[in-house]
């Protein structure tokens, strides 16, 4: 059962007003809706500059040599470097990893295949530091759980180094809008919609690429041969559950190990909410699968 902290945030989200904004005002919406956002101050936190990609890095104290290469939700059209450094600085926190949340470029000034580019340049850079694949763990919420994936399925292509694991938070996985959850959770998920998604879909997808390649509707992807473990954690009510679902039932068919994590009455972005008590119940099993596939 969801607690009653979560239950009131399902409700408040309810009763918020449905009003449509362009992408600029939805960017600055969310800039200034997560500017206040309280961030563990134990951590110490670095803007830098990766070919010209901002990224922050999130460094807790006594640290270990585990990298999380965090790439942040926003349907491929809103977000920054900022918007998740909370739960970003939590994870650190919980687990000792340090965490590089990447700035990967937008649509629709830049549609696929830019972020995924991005993801794949800040990937190397990391293992041009000298970190090698077996401390990285790739991890992102809603769309940034998409190019998470998209990033593992790319470096599988390329014959690259896998990372030792992926963490998908709330995976927006089927950009096509056929999953039966989001006819089914229509109702019931007070934290997105189709009608939100769909005009980042045109914003993403353009020219001649498809909805349905592997590497922006990740559900599609052939996953026989090398994948690492997957921890995806979504919410019953989410209108991606079935995304989440579908990849987890493919890496399983394929002979991957995947902890499907499904959590009750939670909304997509559930994890925005740090005071919820399933919040920190999600690090800690984040933490766990860490150190279950710690070197």
């Amino acid at each position: 059962m969801p607690s009653l902290q979560g239950k009131l945030i399902r409700w408040s989200m309810r009763l918020r007003p449905r009003v449509n904004m362009s992408i600029q005002k939805s960017r600055q919406f969310l800039d200034g809706a997560t500017k206040w956002i309280p961030t563990p101050k134990q951590n110490t936190y670095q803007e830098e500059r990766i070919h010209d990609i901002p990224v922050l890095w999130v460094t807790p104290p006594n640290h270990n040599q585990q990298v999380i290469l965090y790439f942040h939700g926003g349907a491929y059209i809103v977000g920054t470097i900022h918007s998740e450094r909370s739960i970003a600085g939590n994870i650190a926190l919980e687990t000792g990893a340090r965490v590089l949340i990447v700035g990967y470029r937008l649509a629709p000034e830049h549609p696929f295949p830019a972020g995924l580019d991005d993801a794949l340049t800040a990937y190397r850079h990391l293992i041009g530091m000298g970190i090698a694949p077996q401390q990285i763990i790739v991890c992102g919420m809603s769309a940034g759980g998409g190019l998470a994936t998209a990033l593992l399925l790319k470096l599988k292509m390329l014959g690259e180094s896998l990372p030792c694991a992926g963490i998908l938070l709330s995976p927006w996985l089927d950009l096509t809008g056929t999953s039966p959850s989001t006819t089914a959770n229509a109702k019931r998920d007070s934290g997105l919609s189709w009608r939100m998604l769909s005009p980042a879909v045109e914003a993403y997808v353009v020219g001649d690429n498809e909805v349905r390649n592997p590497l922006i509707s990740p559900v599609f992807a052939d996953l026989t041969g090398d994948f690492p473990p997957l921890l995806i954690q979504v919410g019953d009510v989410e209108i991606l559950l079935d995304d989440a679902r579908q990849l987890a039932q493919n890496a399983q068919r394929a002979g991957h190990e995947v902890k499907l994590s499904i959590w009750a009455g939670m909304i997509h972005g559930w994890h925005m909410y740090g005071m919820l008590p399933e919040v920190r119940q999600a690090i800690h099993e984040i933490s766990a699968f860490i150190r279950q596939h710690q070197l």
